[in-house]
């Protein structure tokens, strides 16, 4: 059984490393060769994993930019969880979720690309009892600019 045990863990780890790797080359994919897009902020990827913690997930989120700019680039950023609670839709802030960005708005401020939270590392977010997620809305707010919105499904909680 901790053989088992032992080999579960090994192959959600480097499923866990080459989703990661996969990610890191579509961006810097799209970093590199970004012809076919305009010029300015861009939501890049939303990593979330599941953890062994019922109702509890790690995320990361990935801003970047594109063009020949070299000033950095700075705004809030609002994350959402939609869902539904007790049969109706239900829309929640990551500021009730997550210990780790408490407050309503997350800044940012790069030149190139940053992390959220800071690279390599995850946030966790905690849904309430009753609580089914279906997608999280991430939206970067920058002065003078539109606000930019993504929509990321949510993943499989089995």
């Amino acid at each position: 059984r901790q053989a088992d045990e032992h080999n579960r863990q090994s192959i959600k780890s480097l499923e866990e490393q080459i989703f990661k790797l996969q990610q890191d080359l579509a961006f810097y994919k799209g970093v590199l060769a970004p012809g076919s897009r305009r010029d300015g902020l861009r939501i890049r990827s939303l990593e979330l994993q599941s953890t062994d913690a019922p109702r509890v997930f790690r995320y990361n989120i990935m801003l970047s930019r594109v063009g020949q700019d070299d000033a950095s680039i700075d705004g809030q950023l609002e994350v959402f969880v939609d869902g539904r609670q007790a049969g109706k839709k239900a829309r929640l802030e990551l500021a009730k979720l997550s210990a780790e960005h408490s407050k309503k708005t997350i800044p940012f401020e790069f030149k190139h690309f940053q992390a959220i939270p800071a690279t390599g590392r995850f946030a966790d977010l905690t849904l309430p009892p009753g609580f089914v997620a279906e997608k999280i809305v991430v939206r970067a707010m920058v002065k003078g600019q539109d606000p930019l919105e993504r929509t990321f499904k949510w993943i499989d909680q089995e």
